[in-house]
């Protein structure tokens, strides 16, 4: 018998199993909805998965078990397209609270590691441009199931629209993307020192279309988000070590057994120098009119102070202990005498 005639004819015979089947479905969803609730009610820091069954509603539960009765009995061919588009909405709103909570989530917990105000202000706009992108592509999913209703021109038109707009903000557009890429892929942080495009500073601010350095000599730079990351970046505040060279010119006229002792007074000096440590230091040159030693030593802390500080020590310590032992340095080019590396 034909589905619209058992409709017709039996109404109750047709749809009983299916509204059974979807009231059970519907009734067991909510009940382990509840319980799943009632689990997670202690917990003062919910996690991911917490939150999701938080944001689960009534919504899904009524479109799976509209599903599942639609598979005891087929309705009418007609009322089948409003059936599916009744099942899309509801999943679709109940995926726009997933995606809504998932991303509430990892901003918050950003939030939570910037101290100020104003740091979460570029955070709280991407997280609302997100869930605009998501309402976007479900709305647009809906539109294209309503029946009767042809959107092709319609995104045809908005094709056209968004190339000619994106061609106007580009740069914009890049530098928005560059903002998302930075919180998410994290090459540095508010706090932290950098140097990039020649530049050195720490990070006061990550916006939505630049980024704020304060300069070690106080001026702030603004660089925006796509040149930024276009650059090599240095980040020193993520190094376990900073490593340092020094070029020492010695004069020929230094015997043998002076330069003998030089290896062990340049050790002595480094090791005592605080957060440093002696790495190496050879004869590594000979030319017309010097030899050339070089030193390498590592300074334990982070801060640029510190490798200035440090650096400034052992050249002074250098120099008096070489007077002492009446080591005599190379003359020459003032930049070529112990001209630092750092690295």
């Amino acid at each position: 018998m034909p589905t619209g005639d058992l409709l017709v004819n039996e109404p109750l015979a047709a749809w009983l199993p299916g509204l059974l089947a979807a009231l059970g479905l519907f009734l067991a969803l909510m009940l382990l909805r509840a319980l799943l609730l009632r689990r997670l009610e202690g917990k003062t820091a919910p996690n991911i998965f917490a939150r999701l069954v938080k944001a689960t509603n009534s919504l899904t539960g009524l479109a799976l078990a509209l599903g599942l009765g639609s598979r005891f009995i087929l309705p009418p061919p007609e009322y089948l397209p409003y059936l599916r588009l009744l099942v899309i909405i509801l999943l679709g709103l109940q995926i726009t609270r997933w995606v809504s909570a998932l991303i509430d989530a990892y901003f918050e917990k950003l939030d939570s590691s910037e101290a100020e105000a104003e740091h979460r202000i570029p955070q709280r706009a991407i997280a609302s441009l997100v869930k605009i992108v998501v309402w976007a592509i479900v709305v647009l999913l809906i539109l294209e199931n309503i029946p009767y209703l042809h959107i092709s021109s319609l995104i045809t038109g908005l094709g056209i629209g968004g190339i000619a707009v994106s061609l106007a903000a580009q740069k914009v557009i890049a530098d928005l993307l560059s903002s998302i890429t930075i919180r998410l892929d994290k090459p540095f942080a508010v706090g932290d020192s950098i140097s990039a495009g020649g530049f050195t500073g720490k990070v006061e601010l990550i916006g939505l279309r630049s980024t704020r350095l304060r300069n070690i000599s106080g001026e702030e730079l603004t660089f925006s988000n796509s040149d930024l990351l276009a650059s090599p970046i240095q980040n020193f505040t993520r190094m376990d070590e900073r490593r340092v060279q020094n070029s020492l010119p010695v004069s020929y006229r230094n015997s043998p057994a002076k330069l003998e002792v030089l290896p062990a007074l340049v050790r002595k000096i480094v090791e005592e120098t605080p957060n440093t440590r002696f790495g190496s230091f050879y004869l590594t040159g000979l030319s017309d009119l010097r030899m050339r030693y070089t030193l390498t030593y590592y300074i334990s802390s982070r801060e640029f102070e510190a490798f200035q500080q440090a650096q400034n020590t052992i050249l002074l310590a250098l120099l008096g202990g070489l007077k002492a032992e009446g080591i005599v340095l190379a003359g020459g080019d003032a930049e070529d005498d112990f001209s630092p590396t750092e690295e």
